[in-house]
């Protein structure tokens, strides 16, 4: 697709990033709007599986 064509469409492209989970506090602060409006339960469980993971007690 040529650029001009992306500029008329008024989007952004974002520089190449590094792939990597998102970061547990962006995922909560999706996961609290979704829950409060009573999202559908498949759809809160999606979003709650892109939360990173780790162990904080070892």
């Amino acid at each position: 697709m040529n650029l001009d064509v992306l500029k008329e469409l008024d989007l952004y492209l974002a520089p190449s990033m590094e792939a990597k989970p998102a970061a547990n506090d962006y995922v909560e602060r999706i996961l609290k709007p979704a829950r409060e409006l009573t999202f559908p339960r498949w759809y809160v469980e999606r979003l709650e599986s892109f939360r990173s993971c780790r162990i904080d007690w070892l």
